[in-house]
């Protein structure tokens, strides 16, 4: 078991022993991703949406909410839905009741012990068929485990996740809210085995959309959600609307360095940067944990350079570092600041290109020419 998991569980312990339940929001607060003030605010059902608060990559949040959901569960405990008072969101990577769910204990009777293990036995049957899509096997546990525990959770839920295993994909959009709620049942109810039951409906959800151009959500949504991220990589690359959004742009960058496609991720983070400046916490955020280029952005910003040089221009701070490949310099969207300084870089002792750069941005010259007296 790995540090950050035994971590999680720790501190799922730790909420349940002094609340007597588990919040998730309350786990973000204590790991950093959430401010305790902000949550407050919104469960008051004031304030913005509680997704723009989060601190840090949401995908590697969701991965921590889903085994700290699967531990609870494991626990004994019991997810209870309530309804906000205000929008959570729902940023992709994140479980769709993230914000809205709490994991209490639920009294338990004592069983026979015959029928407890028969009741068990059918459990495990009834989970390990919706998990290969086997419709009529789920159906005859479904209805042995009514007969022997009328009263058991899934009795109430697992009719609709037999339901979806015949969903209509013809209407993508429709289809994304159903298996969105689907995967939340899942996730709360099948264990381990969620996502062998979900992964066929991402899959043929990803296929809908990306036959489907006029539908509110990308078919990288999709493939991401099981995660896939060849899938999610190819469906971007493939998109030219992919580097006209910042989402899509987020997600791409995640997905190509996941596939070993370093090279990419980054000409596309520079993109990124680019085009959306004003997105610095997510721009640092994709930088240190996705990028492995934490160490030269901390680096630049404990520089101070003059109010011109923003996150637009941290491109150029990678280039002067050696991080990006120079023919980046080619690509149409980068800056002119960038291509003067990536001629400055092949002829380092061309007065002209210098007077160049410093023409078009006198800070990345200065860059340049302090790197250039210290080596």
């Amino acid at each position: 078991m790995s540090n950050e998991l035994m971590e999680i569980r720790e501190r799922v312990e730790e909420l349940l022993t002094e609340h007597g339940a588990y919040d998730p929001l309350d786990l973000l607060v204590q790991l950093g991703h959430l401010d305790a003030e902000d949550v407050e605010t919104w469960r008051n059902g004031r304030g913005e949406l509680l997704a723009d608060r989060l601190f840090g990559d949401r995908f590697k949040i969701g991965s921590l909410l889903a085994s700290a959901a699967q531990y609870a569960l494991s626990l004994g405990l019991a997810p209870v839905t309530a309804t906000p008072l205000v929008r959570s969101g729902h940023p992709a990577g994140m479980p769709t009741d993230w914000a809205s769910t709490r994991y209490r204990r639920v009294a338990t009777p004592q069983l026979d012990l015959f029928f407890d293990g028969r009741t068990t036995s059918l459990i495990h049957k009834l989970v390990d068929s919706l998990a290969r899509h086997d419709k009529q096997a789920a159906e005859q546990a479904l209805d042995q485990l009514e007969n022997n525990d009328p009263g058991h959770s899934l009795v109430a839920v697992v009719p609709q996740l037999i339901t979806m295993l015949e969903l209509d994909f013809s209407d993508p959009d429709g289809a994304w809210t159903r298996v969105n709620a689907a995967a939340a049942l899942a996730n709360a109810h099948l264990g381990g085995r969620a996502g062998a039951y979900l992964r066929p409906l991402w899959t043929r959800l990803a296929h809908s959309l990306q036959k489907d151009s006029t539908c509110g959500h990308h078919s990288s949504a999709a493939w991401a959600r099981i995660p896939d991220w060849p899938a999610t990589a190819a469906s971007l690359g493939a998109d030219p609307m992919t580097l006209g959004s910042a989402e899509l742009l987020i997600l791409g960058i995640i997905a190509q360095r996941h596939t070993g496609e370093t090279g990419v991720a980054r000409r596309w983070f520079c993109h990124l940067c680019w085009r959306y400046p004003q997105l610095g916490e997510e721009i640092e955020d994709l930088a240190d944990h996705h990028l492995g280029l934490g160490e030269i952005v901390n680096a630049w910003l404990d520089l101070e350079f003059d109010p011109d040089w923003g996150w637009r221009e941290l491109p150029c701070w990678l280039l002067l570092q050696g991080a990006l490949a120079p023919e980046t310099a080619q690509d149409s969207q980068a800056t002119e600041a960038f291509k003067a300084l990536a001629i400055v870089l092949k002829a380092r002792q061309d007065i002209k290109a210098r007077q160049a750069l410093q023409a078009v941005h006198p800070g990345v010259l200065k860059a340049f020419l302090d790197q250039q007296n210290r080596s």
